[in-house]
């Protein structure tokens, strides 16, 4: 899961200070919206490639609107949910592909993994294994701040663009309106 910020130029700035003083916020909030949905997807293509099963499979774009000021935050990663993946046995069990997309991520030091089978275990596929398990832990797959550095610079031109596109169209809108 990644954050991106987009820093723009001076020119789009201002173009941007006058589009948050002439649009309507609900307009405004739109095309922002829409241009960081555009710029943000050949990250989110390369993250769908790259993660490995089910988490590249439910890879999403997300964004959330802040206050007209600061703009549009976009976020790229496996989605939240509860999903059922079938076991080596056949057996459905629920996994949450952003749980572990962050740990494929960011990998996890180690750590102890208590029993949590009823049979006073842990089951691993048909292995039962009593008490805890000392995990060694797993490294690190940068699999979204990679795909982010190889695009970042596509991303702020099609940020850019779009955005000065969307802004310039219904600002003319709103002048042929009035």
């Amino acid at each position: 899961m990644i954050d991106v910020r987009v820093d723009f130029d001076q020119a789009t700035v201002r173009k941007l200070k006058h589009a948050v003083t002439v649009l309507p916020e609900k307009v405004f909030r739109r095309v922002t919206g829409s241009a960081a949905s555009y710029a943000i997807t050949p990250v989110a293509k390369d993250m769908k490639r790259d993660y490995p099963g089910i988490v590249g499979e439910h890879v999403k774009k997300k964004r959330k609107m802040l206050n007209r000021v600061k703009g549009v935050r976009v976020t790229v990663g496996p989605e939240r949910k509860t999903i059922l993946v079938p076991t080596a046995s056949g057996k459905m069990v629920k996994k949450d592909p952003a749980a572990i997309g962050r740990w494929y991520e960011e990998g996890t030091a180690a750590h102890l993994i208590s029993a949590r089978f009823k049979g006073g275990g842990m089951k691993i596929g048909p292995v039962v294994i009593a008490g805890t398990v000392k995990h060694p832990g797993a490294a690190p797959h940068p699999v979204g701040k990679q795909a982010y550095l190889r695009h970042r610079r596509t991303v702020l031109y099609r940020m850019t663009d779009k955005l000065l596109r969307g802004i310039d169209k219904q600002v003319k809108k709103l002048a042929v309106g009035s």
